[in-house]
């Protein structure tokens, strides 16, 4: 299960920002997850949670957001969204795309004070 390897990820992001931004508490964390990246928004929700335990951040609440992907279809090359990998183009009803967006995970807001 890779969502710890990116919860460690998030938890030094996090304090680094906090320590940037002078915060001695952390009360909200929110990240924006691409439909296509692999990741389970609920392991990856608990793996931050856990994470972030013993620190200024252990009291965060931790949001998880899915972003739709976007594809372009090999057949008739135009682009639409998709939520897996297995579905057909949303035009010409054909298997096989290329993926445009939706593989990343972001930091979207740390909130503190």
């Amino acid at each position: 299960m890779h969502e710890w390897s990116l919860a460690q990820q998030v938890r030094e992001l996090v304090l680094e920002q906090a320590r940037e931004h002078a915060l001695s508490s952390v009360r909200r964390v929110t990240l924006e997850v691409g439909a296509l990246s692999c990741v389970e928004p609920g392991n990856l929700q608990f793996a931050v949670k856990e994470c972030l335990q013993n620190s200024i951040a252990a009291p965060a609440t931790v949001r998880v957001l899915t972003k739709s992907g976007t594809v372009r279809c090999h057949h008739c090359n135009k682009t639409f969204e998709v939520d897996d990998m297995y579905q057909t183009c949303a035009h010409c009803d054909q298997y096989g795309f290329t993926i445009v967006d939706g593989k990343d995970m972001l930091i979207t807001g740390i909130e503190g004070a």
